[in-house]
């Protein structure tokens, strides 16, 4: 969630164009807010989860790696002495 700052210095910013752009600017603006909150915040949602599954996949991985050089995945086998 944006500041309220950020957004009053946003829109304050609408005062420095020319007067003859200025509603063109804000229509403009209002349109890349949109698209932002339309298409951007799915997807920031969907590659943090990305990146959260690919961590998890990672950790999963090296326990079962050292699982295997621990020695936690053998099984005992008949001794060929009995």
């Amino acid at each position: 969630m944006r500041r309220p700052f950020i957004r009053r210095m946003q829109r304050g910013s609408l005062n420095l164009i020319p007067a003859s752009r200025r509603e063109k600017a804000r229509q403009s603006y209002l349109r890349q807010e949109r698209f932002a909150r339309r298409i951007g915040l799915p997807l920031v949602t969907f590659v943090v989860g990305l990146a959260f599954l690919s961590i998890l996949a990672t950790a999963m991985t090296m326990l079962i790696l050292e699982g295997i050089n621990q020695g936690w995945f053998l099984v005992p086998t008949r001794s060929s002495g009995l």
